[in-house]
């Protein structure tokens, strides 16, 4: 009885092992679709978007409802943050019946104004683009609370003011990306 396992049974193992792969996959997509977003996080979400007068489609993401869902969870989705696709977006990470919002980008969508204090409050960000857009005043010492901040793209906006010691304490940055402009150090 011993030797090499047949043709068919072979196939029948890679089945079984493909099989397996695609139930797993299947069970992490029905863990994030079931998943929700903390209130604190949709409220602050909703804030920063109202204040520079944006909003999405139901297809992206639901803002006024469960914002983890669609293709903010959904890894087949052609979309990373330094894309126009699904712009404004948002990338939502899934643990069980949780959901945190980890990336946020506003790109090149002609947004006016300061930096709304409640973008502060959403501490699962890793990654932040605010890129090329029309925002002034300072940052904020709030800055602070982004601990898990890997990526922070701030260039081309009209920022000012003096750059935040807080700034110090995201010892996850990878990249800062801002341009300093008549900023007093």
């Amino acid at each position: 009885m011993g030797g090499s396992p047949t043709p068919s049974v072979l196939c029948a193992l890679a089945f079984y092992f493909v099989f397996l792969l695609g139930l797993d996959r299947l069970v992490q997509i029905v863990r994030a679709q079931n998943g929700t977003t903390p209130r604190s996080e949709v409220s602050a979400l909703n804030s920063v978007f109202n204040q520079w007068g944006l909003s999405t489609t139901d297809n992206q993401w639901n803002l006024s409802g469960e914002p983890c869902s669609g293709a903010a969870i959904n890894t087949n989705v052609l979309w990373n943050i330094y894309s126009t696709v699904y712009n404004p977006g948002i990338r939502c990470d899934c643990h069980g019946s949780v959901c945190h919002i980890t990336q946020l980008k506003v790109i090149v969508l002609d947004v006016f104004g300061g930096i709304p204090e409640e973008l502060w409050s959403l501490t699962s960000l890793t990654n932040l683009n605010l890129g090329q857009n029309y925002l002034t005043g300072p940052l904020s010492s709030s800055i602070a609370n982004l601990t898990q901040m890997q990526w922070l793209w701030l260039g081309g906006n009209a920022l000012s003011g003096e750059v935040p010691k807080e700034l110090g304490k995201l010892t996850n940055l990878i990249v800062l990306y801002v341009i300093l402009e008549f900023v007093r150090l």
